[in-house]
């Protein structure tokens, strides 16, 4: 019986680990800082830290100050990643409790 039920044993193993890779995605994304982004270079970091200042800044917040509109743009973008992409990972790669929940169910 071992041999019939081993392809089903490996799905679930398979399962709770993309569950698991899911969920410690999830976790990064919800806690993810600009600050503690790593890039090749500080060329990179510096030309992209501009951009995702520039694109995610709020042009009509009243802020006029160059410096301060980048910082604005950076809080979206961290914002968004943290919020917005988080839920989307995690709708995507499913929940790690309804994975042990069906594990359980199947053992039992």
């Amino acid at each position: 019986w071992n041999i019939i039920f081993f392809p089903c044993y490996f799905g679930i193993v398979w399962s709770a680990y993309a569950g698991w890779k899911s969920n410690e995605a999830v976790h990064l994304l919800q806690n993810f800082r600009l600050d503690d982004a790593e890039c090749f270079s500080s060329d990179d970091r510096e030309a992209i830290l501009g951009l995702i200042g520039d694109w995610f800044t709020d042009q009509v917040s009243g802020e006029t100050e160059p410096e301060r509109l980048r910082l604005l743009g950076w809080h979206r973008f961290e914002t968004m990643v943290q919020n917005e992409l988080a839920m989307h990972v995690q709708e995507a790669g499913g929940s790690f409790p309804i994975i042990q929940a069906c594990f359980f169910g199947l053992c039992a």
